[in-house]
């Protein structure tokens, strides 16, 4: 996966060594996203078929995580979301 950022007329390519994508089933799961957040800088959660009284759990647990190692989150559609470490820019891309 690569993002490209595009400063002062450059464009630079930025490569991730992985991107987890997590389908979470219970809150253990959820200290493993946040870990891979720790080490790789992203992760990408899908919260398809979760119930939604557990989703909102997932994702106030989550960003509140995410806050506190000063990283982003980016909705990537209904129910999936992606997060970043500090180190990550997210890039709109046409």
């Amino acid at each position: 996966m690569a993002m490209i950022k595009q400063r002062q007329n450059k464009i630079r390519v930025v490569k991730f060594n992985k991107l987890c994508r997590c389908h979470p089933k219970s809150f253990d799961d959820i200290m493993v996203c946040i870990s891979d957040l720790s080490d790789s800088g992203a992760f990408l959660i899908d919260l398809n078929g979760t119930p939604e009284e557990q989703r909102q759990r997932y994702l106030d647990y989550l960003c509140g995580a995410v806050f506190a190692l000063s990283g982003r989150v980016k909705k990537c559609s209904d129910n999936e979301y992606l997060f970043v470490g500090s180190n990550v820019e997210v890039v709109e891309a046409l």
